[in-house]
């Protein structure tokens, strides 16, 4: 063989050996996670994909993220059992204190404390006090959770109504659009979104003691407050109610679209999570107030609602990529 077809030959070798060796440096990781809602899966899936292909070239991610029914009950019994936990955790913030018993989350998640660092600036200090215990920070909040407006400007302005700014402006304009089959809330009839409401008027339920201090005569006082706003929109068409079986379906996004119901006040994360998987066929006609407040000033500017924060499991084997896609989604 002369040297030119040596040469040939060699060339044609590096062509095909190079892409098998550099498929083949590629390692393959499996990231797990569990949440209680689809929507964190399509989040996370989404930034996963972005953030692997760039950051780690090397790694060949597979993505295995489920939405597990009753996922803090599954959490306990794995515990007891002896059985797996995920790399992530979602963890509504309302069932936080389960794994706080007994010190579960000190002995089986991540202080993530140290790998915040500086960027605990960059969330409101009540959302990391939700997932701290015994003076370690155990998951980043996906939000702010704080509440807005969020409105149709195409429907009010058709009723000729300014966007409102109280609550009492909200009763009046209510009976304005009544008459042409609108209201301009929509309420969910559960103790979540009427904490909401209470919260907001300043209404304590608990004290910084833990007792619970709702009947006493200034808390009972505003909690009336609420329930008679409720009442009275209600009554006057201002607000729709809808059962808590129907309000994470398609009614409320019906309601929505036929011009029923002109808007609702929710926390931040509805924007992102329900709104725009929801009613994709509604983009651009929504717009974000901040929430009536009450007339007499007494209350607050806003409120909160909900949150899930995201937690490691101590036994991942993949704890620094587990960490860079959190601080990539949330940081």
């Amino acid at each position: 063989m002369n040297l030119k077809a040596r040469l040939t030959l060699l060339v044609l070798l590096c062509m095909i050996v190079v892409p098998v060796i550099s498929v083949q440096a590629q390692e393959d990781v499996t990231l797990t996670m569990w949440t209680h809602d689809g929507l964190y899966v399509e989040f996370f899936t989404a930034r996963a994909e972005e953030y692997f292909a760039e950051a780690h070239p090397e790694l060949n991610v597979t993505l295995d993220f489920q939405v597990v029914a009753d996922v803090q009950t599954v959490v306990l019994a794995n515990i007891a059992a002896g059985e797996p936990l995920p790399d992530m955790l979602g963890m509504e913030q309302g069932v936080v204190p389960m794994y706080m018993r007994d010190g579960i989350l000190a002995d089986y998640f991540v202080d993530l404390t140290d790998r915040i660092g500086d960027d605990y600036d960059r969330i409101a200090e009540g959302r990391w006090t939700l997932y701290t215990y015994d003076g370690g920070i155990y998951g980043v909040d996906s939000g702010l959770s704080t509440t807005a407006y969020f409105y149709q400007p195409a429907v009010l302005e058709s009723l000729g109504i300014e966007v409102p700014t109280t609550w009492d402006e909200v009763l009046a304009a209510g009976e304005i659009a009544q008459e042409n089959g609108t209201s301009l809330n929509a309420i969910l009839g559960s103790g979540d979104a009427l904490q909401m409401y209470l919260l907001q008027r300043g209404v304590e339920i608990f004290d910084a003691e833990g007792n619970f201090v709702l009947g006493e005569d200034e808390n009972r006082a505003l909690t009336l407050d609420v329930l008679n706003l409720w009442r009275e929109g209600i009554d006057n068409g201002a607000f729709t109610p809808i059962l808590d079986s129907e309000f994470w379906g398609t009614t409320p996004i019906q309601l929505y679209e036929t011009g029923a119901v002109a808007g609702i006040v929710m926390p931040d994360w509805y924007g992102d999570y329900i709104l725009k998987p929801q009613a994709e066929d509604m983009a651009g006609q929504w717009a974000i107030a901040p929430m009536p407040v009450w007339s007499d000033g007494i209350g607050y500017g806003t409120s909160v609602w909900g949150g899930t924060g995201f937690g490691i499991s101590q036994a991942s084997e993949h704890i620094d990529l587990a960490w860079e896609l959190i601080q990539y989604g949330f940081l």
